[in-house]
């Protein structure tokens, strides 16, 4: 009940979902024991609805081929999404992460993601700082990928 009363007030607040840090900082838990009741709750619910908005505009179906997955596939897609969610929001501005979803992540199912004029409208400014921006972010991205290869 308090997992879920937390969930709304941060979601009420900020807009979107809130990571697993937020969920322990407002339960005034751990990171590992707010990342435990995750997983039990996912567990509970994965099975029941693969219609489950994950992000913007998808659902954890659209990250799963196989439709026949176990509870324990699914929660591990889950457990990925939240960690990149995590990964973004630590290392990017907004509109860097909307660059990243539009631009980069939006490339499923044969689909091209986002151009940098189409981006650049939506967010008032050029294309070239877009297409600069986009540079910004895979060079961030690297260099974080080399320190968690290295430490």
């Amino acid at each position: 009940k308090k997992w879920f009363k937390a969930y709304n007030k941060i979601l009420k607040k900020s807009g979107r979902t809130p990571t697993l840090n937020e969920l322990a900082k407002t339960l005034k838990i751990s990171y590992n024991k707010a990342k435990k009741l995750a997983r039990q709750l996912n567990m509970l619910t994965a099975a029941e609805s693969l219609a489950t908005p994950v992000g913007e505009d998808d659902t954890i179906e659209d990250f799963i081929e196989d439709k026949s997955l176990s509870p324990e596939e699914i929660l591990s897609v889950i457990s990925v999404h939240e960690t990149l969610n995590e990964i973004l929001n630590k290392l990017f501005t907004k509109k860097e992460i909307f660059i990243i979803k539009k631009r980069l992540l939006q490339q499923k199912n044969n689909k091209k993601g986002l151009s940098y004029r189409r981006i650049a409208k939506i967010l008032h400014i050029s294309p070239e700082y877009v297409r600069q921006m986009e540079k910004k972010i895979l060079n961030k991205l690297a260099a974080y990928v080399k320190y968690k290869l290295y430490v």
